[in-house]
Order: C-alpha cells, then structure tokens, then sequence
C-alpha cells in the first residue's frame, strides 16, 4: 500500500492510499495525459522522456511525481499546483478519448479512484498542503 499524505500545518491531514500496482497505473496516466514517455522495467526502474512543449521548471516538477520513489519524499504546494494544472487544463474530450485508450491501467487503477485522485489533488491545492509519500 503506498498513502499519500498531504499535511498543512493549519488543516491537519489528509490521505490517499493506492496499492502499489494503482500507484504505476496513476504514473501511467498521468505521463499519457501529458505526453510524456514512460516506462518501467522488470527492475522497477523508471524511464521517463518529458515532451519539449512543457517548460522546462514544469517538466521537473512533474517529473517528481512520475518518477517519484513512493518510500522517500515530498511534494510541495508548487509541484502539486504544475500537476493539478495540467491534469485539469487540458481539453475534457481528450482526456476522456486518453483514459478510453488506456483500459489496462483503468482497469488497475479505476475511473472511481481516478477521479477521486483528482479531486484529492485539488483539495490538497486549496489548502495549500505538502504531499509525503509513505
């Protein structure tokens, strides 16, 4: 099980919680929605290639949590902002023909905790919260 926690020092916390199989599958869409390669070999390695048309400070953010090591680390309100933007910001009928395409890992991760990662990355944005993975 790996739990995102999002901690404020104002509003306590909050977590998700995702087997570590739902976690690669949430990777896996994420990178699909922005265009980014990504791949995982048989030793849990991660290969990632960010598209150009990302900026340069966006491309490194994101790339936290696509490559993020569940065990170790955090992101920040910033990082979580970059995320929650493009996850939101692109065009509704794209996503929707995106997450169609990617039945493999709908099927591990869900379109009810799919949705419900969004909205938890909104939430969090709002209340201005540092993500610790555990």
């Amino acid at each position: 099980m790996i739990v995102i926690k999002a901690v404020s020092d104002q509003h306590g916390q909050v977590n998700f919680e995702l087997t570590k199989k739902q976690f690669r599958a949430l990777q896996q869409l994420v990178a699909a929605i922005l265009g980014a390669k990504l791949r995982q070999d048989d030793d849990d390695s991660i290969w990632l290639r960010m598209p150009n048309y990302i900026d340069k400070p966006y491309r490194n953010q994101l790339a936290k949590f696509l490559l993020h090591p569940e065990n170790e680390g955090t992101l920040n309100n910033d990082e979580i902002d970059i995320l929650n933007r493009f996850l939101n910001e692109k065009d509704q009928d794209i996503q929707k023909a995106l997450l169609k395409g990617q039945g493999e890992y709908m099927d591990i991760l869900t379109p009810k905790k799919w949705d419900a990662f969004k909205q938890y990355t909104q939430e969090t944005l709002n209340k201005g919260c540092t993500w610790y993975f555990l």
